[in-house]
């Protein structure tokens, strides 16, 4: 069986070999803690660009560069073909007819913050119907999951989307949004490099969970290193690396 899943891989990788291709572009935004750095520039390090290195150094005569730009050029650029692919990603079905995804990567909760000075009692709620009060923001491009996604485009959610998540926290923190849906260690990051440990704080209750894939243009051929980077990702999920990974960079 070991001998046969080889073959196949070798199969698999080495028409993407053919075309001599030994350099993979992956794009992405600046997303601490995940990737770190600035729009125009390559990222220095973050645990999913640690992350993916590991992956990328498992596959021969394959190197791996990180482009940083603004989320809906990443997007676009995925789209024409401009880049390989992304780095970290949720899978939609309108991105899916551009793009190709991994497994799973990683998973983490998506939690509803607030300002504890606006709402000392917390925000009480149990359906996303009781989500239609608040006012409530997002990054521009981002997508909110499935769930949210479809309350938003039922017009059960009013959903402003701001150009960068940074700046939706300051209007939080402002008065001008009530609420955030966003990753826990994003939205923790943004708050303890701003000052605002206890100011900003998330009800427990997940809104949903966020499932993060790499992915690849279609029209890339890097698309064909897709079942050998899954095998990688299973094996390292079985050695509790990716959780070692994301728990320990900092």
């Amino acid at each position: 069986m070991k001998l046969f899943l080889l073959i196949v891989s070798i199969c698999i990788y080495l028409p993407f070999l053919a075309h001599a291709q030994s350099s993979v572009i992956l794009s992405n935004d600046p997303w601490p803690p995940y990737i770190l750095g600035e729009s125009g520039k390559s990222s220095p390090g973050g645990s999913g660009v640690i992350l993916i290195k590991k992956i990328f150094d498992q596959l021969d005569n394959v190197d791996v560069k990180f482009r940083l730009s603004p989320w809906k050029r990443v997007l676009k650029e995925a789209e024409l073909g401009k880049v390989d692919g992304i780095m970290l990603i949720l899978k939609t079905d309108e991105r899916s007819k551009y793009m190709d995804f991994t497994i799973p990567l990683f998973e983490k909760r998506r939690l509803l913050w607030y300002s504890s000075e606006r709402y000392p009692n917390g925000i009480h709620w149990n359906t996303l119907k009781d989500l239609s009060r608040y006012k409530i923001g997002a990054g521009s491009g981002y997508s909110l999951g499935s769930e949210l996604n479809a309350a938003v485009k039922k017009g059960v959610l009013n959903v402003q989307q701001v150009y960068h998540i940074d700046l939706a926290f300051k209007m939080l923190k402002k008065g001008r949004l009530d609420i955030i849906p966003l990753n826990e260690a994003v939205a923790y990051d943004i708050i303890k490099k701003n000052g605002w440990l206890g100011l900003i704080v998330a009800d427990e209750k997940p809104v949903s969970t966020s499932v993060y894939h790499m992915s690849f243009s279609k029209k890339s051929l890097a698309k064909k290193l897709i079942p050998r980077i899954n095998q990688i990702i299973t094996e390292m999920k079985k050695e509790g690396l990716i959780n070692l990974i994301l728990e320990n960079t900092k």
